[in-house]
């Protein structure tokens, strides 16, 4: 490829509301390093989205953005429209999952529109979901790009050169502002209504790319796994139809030479030998002997054997290829059985739930971090009254957001190793790798910061601050900035347990997924009631300041188990859809009793709390 096109571009994008039912923007994604750029090209999209509810128009747009660039990108195939139509696919899956989750108050037909153009090298690539408009514009003329349909789908591909124009735009804008006209009009945000977006491309040579480098295409790498096989394949089938072709010449060989065996064998059994004198010698026979003797042993050997192989060539019976295959024994291992659960009726289901009080929901996913960062893990979630925090402990990033507009950020701040998070009067606390510490999420600054080794849990209650370690409980009091620790406690049960609160009481779930109680350094008798098998490994206990009720997340059992201050069974709460939430990692209630919220894998659940 000898011209390598890049493009300015002017983009006419509507001004949005924070929320519209009805809108459209352009992007343009480019990847990170040049290499992807030589092997991707760039993408430039405009995309427009319908539905009967509202949609938060910037998480929307932010979504579509990372989603389209990270399946792109990604995509370890070779075509740009292969790989456009699999990224537009994970797009709308997507779309469509957070707008009936949580990005719209209910769940309605939503309908997506994306025209992407991929500019590689010299070559224009379309995909096109939906509706949408593509214009080339040469010379003046303006042409409606031909594409080839194929279900949702349409695509084009075609060299463009330098100073040509590519209009991408939506079928809204397209009625209020025609091509032809557009070059003649000065265009406004405020004119555009928000289902109205055009991207306008000039072509240009792009000079940040030497003459020498290429486009890859991957095609070379393709080419010689390709000759690597055919090499192969020769040299199997080469040795095939050796193997083919002596088979087949023993076997006529045999069937020649086994008919004149046994007349061989006659003749050679009736000739009479003479017998030589064995004490006749002359100095030059027993010289001669000497030097041939060896000799002599070595091709009467050779004799022996190719006679034996002879022998056995012509007596042993011949089997074609067919018979052969037929005598191969396959033992086939034996199947296991599969062993089908009895199905239970609704009627019987809801009869077990309402025995184990549990109740069934389906509550809107609240946010899903992996928008805010792909490779999210988090693994602890926090409320701090307005503000609801998570972290990811492998990362040690702490993630926040306002729960009256759900919209998590990642903040600048890294702490390795991050656990035990609890709300300290609106200020997140945590112990770390280095200690313990409190960090406050909107001004981003550390507070409390102390250096303590070793340790597996922390809560602050109180004034104080208390921190297990192995199966001591020690409490931590501040004084002149520094802390000075007594031990409060000892028991078994502290050793490796999974979390704790504190509420007059000292709340613990142990290793051994029991939750038991302590005061004034002392195991109490508070025992869970009315939870009939038990819990099942649970990851975290909440039980807040002046809060009538206790809560546990139990992964083992996909639920979340509330209990009253005596330790006595309320309700549960599990997905309607039970494997919904197979991987509960945290829990965390409003300080009002009034919201739920459920860290399942990387997405957050809210459900509305009512006790009658």
């Amino acid at each position: 490829m000898n011209k390598k096109l890049n493009a300015k571009t002017q983009e006419l994008n509507p001004k949005l509301p924070q929320y519209s039912n009805s809108f459209s923007q352009s992007i343009v994604i480019k990847p990170e390093n040049q290499e992807l750029l030589l092997k991707k090209g760039t993408v430039y999209t405009v995309f427009s989205v319908s539905g009967e509810s509202n949609f938060d128009t910037e998480l929307i747009t932010k979504v579509i953005t990372d989603v389209l660039h990270d399946a792109y990108f990604e995509s370890e195939s070779i075509s740009p429209i292969q790989s456009m139509e699999k990224a537009i696919v994970e797009t709308k899956n997507k779309v469509t999952q957070l707008s009936s989750d949580a990005l719209t108050s209910n769940a309605q037909t939503i309908s997506l529109n994306i025209t992407s153009g991929i500019l590689w090298g010299n070559v224009l690539y379309v995909v096109q979901f939906g509706n949408g408009k593509i214009y080339t514009m040469k010379e003046g003329a303006i042409t409606l790009l031909n594409t080839i349909s194929e279900g949702n789908f349409s695509t084009a591909s075609k060299v463009v050169n330098e100073e040509d124009i590519l209009i991408i735009c939506t079928d809204a804008f397209v009625e209020i502002f025609p091509p032809e006209k557009l070059m003649s009009l000065s265009i406004s945000e405020g004119q555009l209504q928000p289902n109205q977006t055009c991207l306008l491309m000039r072509l240009i040579i792009d000079t940040a790319l030497s003459e020498d480098e290429e486009i890859d295409f991957g095609l070379k790498e393709v080419t010689a796994k390709s000759k690597a096989r055919q090499r192969a394949q020769k040299i199997t089938d080469f040795a095939k139809s050796g193997i083919d072709k002596t088979f087949s010449m023993f076997k006529k060989g045999a069937e020649v030479v086994k008919p004149v065996s046994g007349k061989v064998k006659e003749v050679v059994k009736n000739v009479k030998f003479p017998k030589l004198p064995t004490n006749i010698q002359t100095p030059r026979l027993a010289e001669k002997k000497k030097g041939v003797g060896p000799l002599v042993g070595v091709l009467a050997l050779s004799g022996v054997l190719l006679a034996g192989g002879i022998y056995i060539l012509i007596t042993t019976p011949w089997k074609s290829k067919e018979d052969i295959k037929e005598e191969v024994t396959v033992v086939e291992e034996p199947s296991e059985e599969v062993v089908e659960e009895p199905k239970i009726s609704e009627e019987e289901q809801k009869a077990l739930d309402e025995k184990a009080k549990v109740e069934r929901v389906t509550p809107e996913v609240f946010y899903d971090l992996k928008i805010t960062e792909s490779t999210v893990e988090p693994s602890e979630l926090v409320s701090l009254g307005s503000t609801l925090a998570s972290v990811d402990r492998s990362s040690g990033k702490v993630f926040a957001s306002d729960i009256s507009s759900p919209s998590f950020s990642a903040k600048e701040q890294v702490f390795s190793g991050i656990k035990s998070l609890a709300n300290n009067d609106g200020i997140l606390s945590f112990s770390d790798n280095e200690g313990y510490k409190t960090f406050d999420v909107e001004t981003l600054e550390v507070g409390e910061n102390y250096s303590i080794e070793d340790i597996d849990l922390s809560f602050p209650y109180s004034g104080f601050i208390y921190i297990i370690s192995n199966d001591i409980l020690t409490r931590h009091s501040k004084e002149n900035g520094e802390l000075s620790g007594s031990t409060w406690g000892q028991n078994p049960d502290f050793v490796n347990s999974k979390s704790m609160a504190i509420n007059f009481e000292i709340y613990i779930l142990t290793k051994d997924n029991r939750l038991v109680s302590f005061s004034g350094g002392e195991k109490t008798n508070f025992s869970v009631t009315g939870l009939e098998e038990g819990f099942k490994n649970p990851t975290k206990v909440v039980f807040n300041f002046d809060s009538e009720h206790i809560y546990i997340a139990d992964t083992g059992n996909n639920s979340v188990v509330i209990l009253d201050t005596d330790g006595n069974l309320v309700k549960q709460y599990k997905h309607t859809e039970e494997s919904m939430w197979g991987d509960i990692r945290s829990i965390a209630v409003s300080p009002d009793e009034t919201s739920l919220f459920v860290l399942n894998s990387s997405k957050i659940y809210k459900v509305d709390l009512s006790f009658e």
